[in-house]
C-alpha cells in the first residue's frame, strides 16, 4: 500500500494480486514456532503472520522470506515463549513493495532494556540480522519506529525468527 497514512484503521484490504486472507496477528492465538504473539499496537493497519502489511510476500532487500511478522510503523508486538531458550535471532527490514521509500529503525526490548537497535533502515536495503540473549527471558517486545520523518511508506518486516 503505497503512501500510507499514519491512520487508526481496520485490517488492509485484500488485493487482487495478493495473498488474499493472510492471517492477521491476533493476541493470545498467532503462534509462530515457539513464538506467541501476547498483544500488539500499531500506527496503521494489523500487522500480518507470514506476509507484509499489504498481504504479499516477504521480501527485503530482494531477498523473500517465507516467515515472520509484516507491519507498518509506528508498531509494538510483544512476544511470550518458553523460558528454556538461550537466544533470538532474525532478520528485520523495510519491506520491498515500498521500493526506495520507507524509513525505520527496529528495536527489541526487555522491559525497558534495548537488546537490540537496527541502524536506521530504508527501502531497498538489505535485511539487518540481529541475534539476542534471552536466557531467563519468557517474552519481548518488538519496536518498529517511523525513522524520524513520518510513517509514509514504513512497510516494516521482521523475518525468519528463531528461538535456539
Amino acid at each position: 500500500m503505497g503512501g500510507c497514512k499514519s491512520e487508526k484503521a481496520g485490517p488492509t484490504p485484500s488485493r487482487a494480486s495478493g495473498r488474499a486472507g493472510a492471517p492477521q496477528l491476533q493476541a493470545g492465538a498467532t503462534k509462530l514456532d515457539d513464538i506467541l504473539v501476547t498483544s500488539f499496537t500499531q500506527a496503521y493497519a494489523t500487522p500480518r503472520l507470514n506476509a507484509n502489511i499489504s498481504e504479499d510476500a516477504l521480501s527485503v532487500g530482494g531477498r523473500r522470506y517465507q516467515t515472520g511478522f509484516g507491519t507498518h510503523a509506528i508498531s509494538r508486538i510483544e512476544i511470550s515463549f518458553p523460558a528454556r531458550y538461550k537466544t533470538f535471532m532474525g532478520s528485520c527490514g523495510v519491506d520491498d513493495e515500498v521500493q526506495t521509500r520507507g524509513s525505520v529503525v527496529f528495536k527489541i526490548l526487555n522491559g525497558e532494556k534495548v537488546l537490540f537497535e537496527s541502524p536506521l533502515m530504508k527501502g531497498g536495503m538489505k535485511a539487518a540480522d540481529f541475534s539476542v540473549p534471552v536466557d531467563g527471558l519468557s517474552s519481548l517486545a518488538l519496536i518498529v519506529g517511523d525513522g524520524g520523518d513520518d510513517d509514509h511508506f514504513d512497510h516494516a518486516d521482521w523475518v525468519d525468527l528463531k528461538l535456539r
